[in-house]
């Protein structure tokens, strides 16, 4: 049977999947090397969907490219938008998924333009940093983190370690006590 955590709101409540623990959770290891094409959102390791959601996009648009995918927002709760959307990104054929991997190449058209002259390492780290001090997180991570350079040590060292304290700190679980989103994350990236 397909994990329903891959295809939220199908019928299937939204939930932790309990029965995978994330300190013993090992994703597939992807973006060990460089290629030649960017990667789509769903090509991305899983432990990334959570900070891209969480960053590049508001929940007004989920919820927006989530209503216009069919499926039904109405009345769920921030977290469960959130979820929804970092559930279903690894699935290229979700209705959300293609909507969030458009919505993002549009929103950050120029920003992916300017990441890529980047030819190595140095080069995106200091256009991660560039586009950090502007204050232009949300457009350097996406074009960073799918930039056919970007390998996964480059996404750790360079970007992780700023972006993931940030974006859990602004969180409203975040400012209610729940960090859960930093402790999920961390154990398994």
């Amino acid at each position: 049977m397909d994990n329903p955590l891959k295809y939220p709101l199908n019928g299937t409540p939204l939930a932790a999947d309990l029965s995978v623990s994330p300190l013993t959770y090992q994703p597939q290891l992807n973006q060990l090397e460089p290629r030649r094409a960017r990667y789509k959102l769903w090509e991305l390791q899983d432990c990334w969907h959570c900070m891209i959601v969480g960053t590049c996009l508001s929940l007004s648009e989920v919820r927006q490219l989530g209503s216009k995918a069919g499926l039904p927002v109405a009345g769920k709760s921030d977290y469960d938008i959130h979820q929804l959307a970092v559930e279903s990104a690894a699935n290229n054929k979700h209705p959300l998924t293609i909507r969030l991997q458009k919505q993002l190449e549009q929103k950050f058209a120029l920003t992916v333009k300017q990441f890529r002259a980047a030819k190595d390492a140095e080069a995106l780290s200091e256009l991660w940093n560039s586009g950090w001090k502007a204050g232009n997180v949300a457009g350097s991570l996406w074009a960073l983190i799918t930039h056919p350079q970007a390998t996964r040590s480059i996404i750790i060292i360079t970007v992780f370690g700023q972006v993931h304290p940030f974006n859990s700190k602004d969180t409203p679980s975040f400012r209610a006590g729940r960090n859960w989103n930093a402790v999920y994350i961390v154990s398994y990236c």
